[in-house]
């Protein structure tokens, strides 16, 4: 993004944050540059489609819900739209600034009042607190221009709970964002480790575009791909586990009325338990959930998975008698 982009999405926050209107003055001392260049830029906007208003003499705002990104949404189908980017926004550890600009002009393409004014006040917290490093914005423009170009990219990856980098020349196919906790992945061919592999976008400290270029594979599909991921991770047919739950009666009805992954199975037993079952790749991420659920459910298969569950509980029973 050049740094004239900047400016102009940095120019459409200062206006739709300002009620009462902000003046070239002020917009000039924002955005360091002069009062005649913030001008230009209020009009540069105005010529793509922005209704910007006057409030007074010299008083610049947006009019928030008059946006040059006419989507015709109904009221029901904008609240979709509202809470879909609303999870993702709750869901986002580190922001990308375009990512920002994107949900400012989403927030706007609304046209409904209120919900532009709940999703611009979530938008403005994202942007405070949870502002990406500039040097994570360059891996993020990177690798989506390589994406776009099909080019090559090098990148520097520190993995979970390790502090070395591991360098990969990678073809990037797929981003996917995590489901049950924040960040965003990149599916890419590795020609380092010639593999399919997943990387968490925050953990690439630096990526390099290559001069060579690539071409993703046609049948490649993120739904074929994940069908049997509990979150990110897949796996071939031939490596999938099944795995059998039983919820006791009484979380029978929290577990019946959610759906937790697309090919899970579930029968209500004689007692009122519930018995969940659901073929996937690996058992790392569907670890947690389980987890979470404590003594509301008894782990049946796969064996490896249940000694897990139960050398976890074992540890966490010694912490509580240890400090008794």
């Amino acid at each position: 993004m050049t740094n004239k982009q900047k400016a102009l999405d940095t120019t459409i926050t200062l206006l739709r944050r300002s009620t009462h209107g902000i003046t070239t003055r002020e917009l000039a001392d924002e955005l360091g540059c002069n009062p005649s260049t913030a001008y230009r830029y209020i009009q540069e906007l105005q010529n793509d489609g922005y209704s910007i208003l006057e409030e007074e003499r010299g008083h610049y705002r947006l009019e928030l819900t008059n946006s040059p990104y006419h989507l015709s949404l109904r009221p029901k189908e904008a609240v979709i739209i509202y809470l879909a980017l609303r999870r993702y926004i709750r869901q986002t550890s580190r922001a990308p600034h375009f990512m920002i600009s994107a949900l400012n002009r989403i927030a706007d393409a609304l046209q409904r009042p209120d919900l532009v004014s709940m999703l611009s006040d979530s938008v403005h917290y994202l942007e405070q607190e949870r502002t990406m490093p500039n040097n994570h914005n360059v891996v993020w423009e990177t690798l989506i221009e390589a994406w776009l170009k099909g080019q090559v990219v090098e990148i520097d990856y520190q993995k979970a709970r390790q502090n070395d980098l591991d360098t990969h020349i990678i073809e990037p196919y797929l981003f996917e964002p995590a489901i049950l906790s924040d960040g965003t992945y990149l599916i890419a061919h590795s020609q380092t480790r010639n593999d399919l592999r997943t990387f968490k976008t925050d953990r690439i400290h630096a990526a390099r575009l290559l001069s060579a270029h690539y071409q993703k594979p046609p049948s490649l599909s993120p739904m074929d791909l994940l069908r049997h991921s509990w979150g990110i991770w897949y796996g071939q047919e031939d490596i999938l586990q099944t795995f059998e739950l039983r919820f006791p009666a009484h979380v029978a009805n929290r577990v019946m009325e959610q759906v937790f992954h697309p090919n899970e199975k579930k029968q209500v037993l004689t007692d009122g338990s519930v018995m969940w079952t659901a073929r996937l790749a690996g058992e790392l991420e569907i670890l947690s959930w389980v987890r979470s659920w404590g003594p509301d459910v008894q782990v049946i298969a796969p064996e490896g998975f249940k000694q897990t569950i139960i050398n976890d509980l074992r540890r966490a029973l010694n912490i509580y008698l240890d400090n008794e």
